[in-house]
């Protein structure tokens, strides 16, 4: 699961372009090892806040998906806040070692 901002209220952040996503799209996680976890969008929605709950995003099923979780909606500028979440749904694809990648670009 990542839970990130869509912007810093003076430049776009790393989910900036999250509702941009449709399904089939792919989402590419590079991880610290040094491996690419590749995730195929299956579906989004857009919540209230007041309404989210933890069992719309939990993860638990026997193949490995992925969450991304950002601010949506109408901001409400009294509260400096969205009123919702926007959710991005994605299973596992593939994965690469980045070493692999750069190997098979040299020829």
């Amino acid at each position: 699961m990542v839970l990130a901002h869509r912007g810093t209220g003076t430049a776009p952040a790393v989910l900036a372009r999250l509702r941009d996503l449709r399904p089939g799209d792919i989402i590419a996680v590079a991880r610290l090892d040094g491996t690419v976890a590749v995730f195929r969008m299956t579906r989004s929605e857009q919540v209230p806040k007041r309404r989210f709950s933890e069992s719309r995003v939990l993860l638990g099923g026997s193949v490995p998906e992925l969450r991304l979780i950002t601010c949506a909606g109408r901001f409400d500028h009294a509260r400096r806040a969205y009123d919702d979440n926007l959710i991005v749904y994605a299973t596992f694809a593939a994965a690469y070692r980045t070493a692999d990648l750069a190997a098979m670009s040299r020829g």
